[in-house]
């Protein structure tokens, strides 16, 4: 059965009914003007072997289906090039951590161009030609395939919110505590399409949908709680990170400590030879509680999963560094971490 969109026309129908409920999902769809290319990147990835592929990124978290293609493309043998507007790749994440990514990724041969922002692709008999501004200066990179993972957007904007009297910010429904719309009470949103303050993952959409699900049938009763949502981006080695960083607890005024190493001399990172992966974990000093913490290394997306444990449940740093793990796994570096 094909989905047919229809915008609001008048608040009538919301007004008259109290039994409608309306819920906004995460309805995505492409950022930027290489969108298009998208379905055609996706055939041609099917059709013939890669032997150049360029990425236009912003390196969302959890993005698996864009970023991390460019890094298994390269073990492949492929010759990848990325491009990244901004001046550092994953702004929200540990900068000393993000560096070590980027040196490994370009030792894996990846092209790397850091303050380039792709503008358009032209297709030739025989390749795809990106351009790109860098320092404003015009750039094009000559590829066979182009992978566009620089994000997307909720696809609300036609829905005409505005009619309906729903307020809505930034392309997201404004909601309360309980994802319900702070102008329309019969509306509720949940995942990217609200203005919720959780961060843009699916775990916490989902999550946000039990909660708008629960309101619903009960009654406005619970409110999502986003102390410590673990975010991974998976590239090589993976990133992950969960809870405050230091810029943060700094401009909370909180006083702590910082735990950091770089463990490519660890077990867990020789076994595996990978030449790039640390830690930094920060701790509160008054209270003991872990306030941040942020991996780099290949099963950095399952200890992060602990921190959060950790974090959510209030568990204090003492009392983890003492728990004994199985050895030797991965978790098991955790009491070397606090």
């Amino acid at each position: 059965m094909a989905e047919e969109r229809r915008p609001f026309l008048c608040q009538s129908v919301i007004k008259k009914s109290s039994r409608l409920q309306l819920i906004f999902l995460a309805a995505w769809k492409p950022v930027s003007r290489l969108g298009k290319y998208r379905a055609m990147a996706e055939r041609f990835c099917c059709a013939r072997s890669m032997a150049r592929l360029t990425c236009s990124a912003a390196w969302r978290p959890a993005s698996l289906t864009g970023g991390r293609r460019c890094w298994l493309a390269a073990l492949a043998g492929s010759q990848v090039t990325v491009l990244h507007r901004g001046p550092r790749p994953l702004a929200l994440f540990d900068p000393d951590l993000v560096d070590q990514l980027v040196e490994r990724t370009r030792e894996l041969g990846i092209d790397l161009h850091l303050e380039t922002e792709a503008t358009g692709i032209e297709k030739s008999s025989a390749q795809l030609i990106v351009q790109a501004m860098a320092s404003g200066e015009k750039r094009t990179f000559q590829t066979d395939m182009v992978v566009h993972s620089a994000g997307r957007v909720p696809e609300i904007s036609d829905l005409n919110l505005d009619a309906a009297g729903i307020e809505w910010e930034k392309r997201r429904v404004r909601v309360n505590d309980f994802l319900q719309s702070v102008s329309i009470p019969a509306v509720y949103a949940a995942g990217d399409a609200a203005a919720s303050g959780g961060l843009p993952l699916a775990s916490v959409a989902s999550y946000e949908g039990l909660v708008v699900a629960a309101n619903l049938l009960k009654g406005n009763h619970q409110k999502p709680n986003y102390l410590g949502i673990p975010s991974v981006v998976f590239t090589v080695p993976p990133l992950a990170a969960v809870g405050l960083n230091e810029r943060g607890e700094r401009e909370q005024n909180l006083k702590f400590r910082v735990n950091m190493e770089m463990t490519s001399t660890w077990y867990s990172s020789r076994r595996v030879a990978e030449t790039y992966s640390g830690y930094k974990v920060l701790v509160e000093e008054s209270t003991d509680n872990i306030l941040g913490a942020h991996i780099l290394g290949s099963e950095a997306g399952e200890v992060i999963n602990l921190f959060a444990l950790a974090i959510r449940s209030g568990m204090r740093a003492t009392d983890l560094k003492h728990t004994l793990f199985a050895y030797p796994t991965s978790g098991s570096n955790m009491a070397r971490m606090l």
